[in-house]
C-alpha cells in the first residue's frame, strides 16, 4: 500500500514540477505573437517541350508514283 502511495506522491511531484518548469519558460515569450513561418521554395514549373510534326514524305512507292501518274494524265 505504502509503494503504491508513493508511486502516486511521486508522479504528482514531477507533474507539478514539470508544468511549474513549463509556465516559467513561457513567460517569457508573447503568446500572442506567432513566430513567422518558413515559406517552402518556389519550384518553377519547366515549359512543356512542343513536339515537332513530321513532314510529309514527298517520296512515295513506285506503284504509288504510277498511280498518281495514272490520275494526273
Amino acid at each position: 500500500m505504502t509503494k503504491y502511495l508513493m508511486k502516486l506522491f511521486f508522479t504528482m511531484v514531477m507533474v507539478i514540477g514539470l508544468s511549474i518548469a513549463a509556465s516559467a519558460q513561457s513567460k517569457g515569450k508573447d503568446p500572442k505573437k506567432v513566430p513567422p513561418k518558413k515559406k517552402p521554395p518556389v519550384i518553377k514549373p519547366k515549359p512543356k517541350e512542343k513536339k515537332k510534326k513530321k513532314k510529309k514524305n514527298s517520296v512515295y512507292s513506285a506503284r504509288l508514283q504510277a498511280k498518281i501518274e495514272n490520275i494526273e494524265t
